[in-house]
C-alpha cells in the first residue's frame, strides 16, 4: 500500500455504449465513491465505458476517469447480442489498458461494481499481474436456473452460465464480497459458500439515501394525495388502473401522480385517457426526461401518501427515500420489505388491488395511522444515510488492506 494513503480502482464496464437507465450498482458507486473524494488517505480512479462516463458525468461525478472502448464501429447496442459483444470488446480492451498503464494497475484495491465478466476479468488479471492487490467483488442478484424464467431458454443459459463462472472466479480469487443484505444477497452468499469461499470473506452492504438533501429540499403543501415512483411492469404499472378505479369509488377525486423511470407504458396511459382517470392520476412528461434530486424530493413531498405496488424488487430505494420526505408507504407484502422496512409501512397482500385501494384510502382517512406510519419511516429511514454506508464500507477496506 502506498504510504498514509489508499488507492483505490473501481471498474464499472457494464454500462456499454449507452446507458439510459441509472441502476442499483451505478448509483451506489457514484454515492459511495463522491464521499470518499473528500478524504485525503483516499485517491480514486474509474475504468469504465462510453455509457458509464456518459451516465455518472450526468450524475455529477468527477473522480479521475479512463474510458476504454466497447465497440470496433457502433454506436449503440440494438440487440441483446450486441450488448453481450461489447463486454467481450470492453473485457480485452480494459485488459490491454491495465497492461500499458501502470498507474492504473499499481493499485491497491480494485473494486468491481456487478458480476459481469468485463468487470472480473480486469480484476482477476490485476490480482495476477499484483499479488498484493486486494479485490473487492460487488454482487446485486443471482440469476435463477434458466428453466425457471421465463423467455429464450438458449439465452437465458448463456447469461446464467457466465454468472457461474463470475461467481467461481469471485470465490476464488476475491478477497471479499460485497453482497445486499436481502434474501437475493443470502442466496448469492449460498453459492459463493458452495463454491469454496470463506464466510469471513463475504459482507452484507446496504443501499442508502442522501439524508441531507433529501431535508433541505423545500417542503410544500401536500397538493396531491398519492405519489407512485417507476412506471414498469415490475413496479407495478398493470396495477395503477384497477386500483385507482377502486380508490375511486371508496374516495372520489382521490389524486395520484405518477413520475420515475418508464417501460412498456403506452398502452396504460392509453387506457388511463379512454377510462378518463387522466382527471385523478397525473401522467409523467412522455420524453421522461430527467429530474434533479432537488425538484424530484420537492415533487415527492407535495404528495401524502406513497403508492407501491412493485411486483419484485431488490431493495425498493424509492420507499426509503418516500419515508424520508414524510409520505407514509402502502405496499405489497414483498419479503425483501419485510426485511429491510420491518413494520415503517403498510404491507398488503401481495397484488390484491382491492386491498391496495383499501389501505390507501384507510391511510389517508385515519390521522393516527397516518401519523404512527410516518413517524415509524422516518425512523426507518434514517439507518440508510449514504454518509453512514461509506463509511462503512472503508472500514472493510482499510481493515482489508491493514492486514498485510
Amino acid at each position: 500500500m502506498t504510504q498514509n494513503k489508499i488507492k483505490i480502482l473501481w471498474i464499472l464496464n457494464g454500462c456499454g455504449l449507452v446507458s439510459n437507465t441509472i441502476t442499483g450498482g451505478p448509483l451506489r458507486f457514484f454515492e459511495v465513491s463522491k464521499r470518499w473524494q473528500a478524504r485525503v488517505d483516499i485517491d480514486q480512479s474509474l475504468l469504465t465505458t462510453s455509457g458509464g462516463e456518459t451516465m455518472l458525468s450526468s450524475m455529477g461525478m468527477t473522480i479521475p476517469t479512463v474510458k476504454i472502448r466497447c465497440s470496433i464501429f457502433g454506436k449503440k447496442e440494438y440487440y441483446r447480442f450486441l450488448k453481450l459483444w461489447s463486454y467481450v470488446i470492453s473485457t480485452l480492451t480494459s485488459v490491454s489498458k491495465l497492461k500499458k498503464t501502470k498507474s492504473l494497475a499499481d493499485t491497491d484495491v480494485v473494486i468491481t461494481a456487478s458480476d459481469y465478466f468485463c468487470d472480473i476479468i480486469p480484476a482477476v488479471f490485476l490480482k495476477k499481474r499484483k499479488k498484493e492487490t486486494k479485490w473487492i467483488a460487488c454482487i446485486y442478484h443471482k440469476e435463477t436456473h434458466p428453466r425457471e424464467r421465463p423467455g429464450n431458454l438458449i439465452s437465458n443459459y448463456i447469461t446464467w452460465w457466465i454468472q457461474e463462472q463470475s461467481f467461481r472466479k469471485i470465490a476464488k480469487q476475491a478477497d471479499l464480497a460485497w453482497l445486499l443484505d436481502t434474501a437475493a444477497g443470502d442466496d448469492v452468499e449460498k453459492r459463493l459458500q458452495q463454491l469454496g469461499m470463506d464466510r469471513t470473506k463475504i459482507t452484507k452492504i446496504f443501499v442508502g439515501i442522501d439524508l441531507k438533501q433529501i431535508k433541505n429540499a423545500e417542503s410544500t403543501d401536500k397538493k396531491v394525495d398519492a405519489i407512485m415512483i417507476g412506471i414498469r411492469p415490475n413496479k407495478g404499472l398493470y396495477d395503477i388502473i384497477p386500483v385507482w378505479e377502486e380508490v375511486q369509488k371508496l374516495r372520489p377525486g382521490t389524486s395520484l401522480h405518477l413520475m420515475g423511470g418508464m417501460s412498456g407504458h403506452e398502452p396504460v396511459f392509453k387506457e388511463i385517457r379512454n377510462k378518463k382517470l387522466d382527471s385523478c392520476i397525473k401522467l409523467p412528461d412522455e420524453n421522461g426526461s430527467f429530474i434533479n434530486p432537488d425538484e424530484f424530493y420537492k415533487i415527492i413531498k407535495r404528495g401524502k401518501v406513497f403508492f407501491a405496488p412493485s411486483h419484485e424488487e431488490g431493495w425498493g430505494i424509492a420507499l426509503c427515500e418516500a419515508m424520508s420526505c414524510g409520505l407514509p408507504v402502502i405496499a405489497y407484502d414483498l419479503p425483501v420489505y419485510d426485511r429491510i422496512y420491518g413494520g415503517a409501512f403498510s404491507p398488503v397482500k401481495c397484488f390484491d388491488t382491492k386491498a391496495m385501494a383499501q389501505s390507501i384510502v384507510k391511510t389517508l382517512n385515519d390521522a393516527d395511522e397516518f401519523q404512527r406510519l410516518q413517524k415509524a419511516g422516518f425512523l426507518c429511514s434514517e439507518q440508510y444515510d449514504w454518509d453512514k454506508i461509506a463509511d462503512d464500507d472503508l472500514s472493510d477496506i482499510i481493515n482489508l488492506v491493514s492486514t498485510d
